[in-house]
């Protein structure tokens, strides 16, 4: 009766469960083979070792938020959900420091399918895995790259190139890009429906506001600056 009940579990969401005994997620993990949904957020219990069995028993997965999990995992805890759930559409790593170069160039190899990323804090990413992810994610629909520190113009100008079909954009906190690559994404992702993005007290910066820009520019029905 336990073993029907778990394989029939598309959703699992243990966002609020400040704790979690393993032996009981070792329960969900090996009997759980249908899961579509996976929330993790917050989880900080939980380890590369516990959580491998459940990518590699749910190979139809979708959705999976591992957003502040900042101690118990390592970059290796991706590698069986990149090879493993190949019809991955939303990946949410919201202030996963641990996520590398590797991970991203690993994501890009494998897999097909992602229309949703949250890279929020993924402090060791810069423009050349952002390049390489965004040039094989053409579909993606929301990209969030908050304090992503060491992107660049480069970034924005891959973004302008292959994201045609961006609606939701995030660059608060890079502070390294400027408004060129800003103008880039404007004039090239006419789908972008809100950007958020870091603005300088600058004098230049003020007057791209007074001008529009880049409200105008990408069509935005909502923009957030952060003056």
């Amino acid at each position: 009766m336990v073993d029907e009940y778990f394989t029939k579990i598309r959703r699992v969401n243990l966002s609020q469960y400040k704790s979690f005994t393993p032996a009981a997620f070792k329960v969900l993990s090996t009997k759980a083979i249908n899961i579509r949904h996976l929330n993790l957020a917050n989880c900080k219990w939980i380890t590369d070792e516990l959580l491998a069995p459940v990518f590699e028993n749910n190979k139809h997965l979708t959705f999976v938020n591992l957003s502040n999990i900042c101690t118990g995992l390592t970059a290796a805890a991706l590698q069986p959900l990149i090879l493993n759930c190949k019809e991955l559409k939303i990946l949410r790593l919201h202030n996963c420091h641990w996520v590398t170069h590797g991970s991203i160039e690993a994501l890009s190899f494998h897999q097909t399918e992602l229309e949703e990323i949250d890279l929020t804090s993924c402090s060791e990413l810069g423009d050349t895995a952002l390049t390489s992810l965004l040039e094989k994610f053409r579909n993606l629909r929301i990209l969030c790259l908050c304090n992503v520190s060491f992107i660049t113009d480069q970034t924005l100008f891959a973004i302008a190139s292959y994201s045609k079909k961006l609606q939701h954009l995030n660059l608060r906190g890079c502070w390294r890009i400027t408004d060129i690559g800003l103008r880039s994404v404007g004039e090239y992702c006419v789908n972008l429906k809100s950007l958020m993005v870091f603005i300088d007290t600058q004098p230049q910066d003020a007057v791209y506001l007074h001008q529009g820009f880049p409200v105008g520019a990408c069509r935005i029905n909502r923009i957030n600056m952060q003056i």
